[in-house]
């Protein structure tokens, strides 16, 4: 018998929350499915490593010194402590910003992932939307208990 993985510890832990959506692909696959403004996550166990997606962004977290901190991020991500910027040019996607907010209410940007090869040389400026992608489906005190 082998030792319960990540995949395991969330199966057991978010199962007592009926509003969130789990889906054990295999053994060494989790989908767990966002709220309606909200974003999905993915994880996949390798050998070394945890492979985690969410949103458009993915995140590497070493099984051995990383897995606390996978696990706040996925439960940060479902409580809305966590957020997705989205940021579209002219109507196309440009750029995905991983936010955090902090015990005031304030939202402080973690990580940047953009997409190269807009037309930067253009005369007119480009029109620039903001769209924010944010689950609801955990309590933000649990998830901020999980961290302590």
């Amino acid at each position: 018998m082998r030792d319960s993985s990540a995949i395991d510890i969330l199966i057991e832990k978010l199962s007592l929350y009926p509003a969130i959506k789990l889906e054990r692909v295999n053994e060494v696959c989790l989908k767990i499915y966002g709220d309606e403004t909200g974003y999905d996550f993915e994880l996949h166990e390798g050998l070394k490593e945890y492979l985690l997606y969410f949103g458009n962004s993915h995140g590497h977290y070493n099984k051995a010194q990383d897995v606390q901190e996978m696990l706040r991020d996925i439960f940060f991500g479902l409580s809305g402590v966590s957020r997705i910027k989205e940021v579209l040019k002219d109507g196309k996607h440009y750029e995905w910003v991983t936010q955090s907010q902090d015990s005031e209410g304030n939202w402080f940007d973690n990580e940047k992932v953009s997409i190269l090869g807009f037309s930067f040389w253009r005369k007119s400026a480009p029109v620039i939307e903001e769209r924010y992608y944010q689950n609801n489906l955990l309590p933000k005190e649990v998830a901020l208990a999980w961290c302590k």
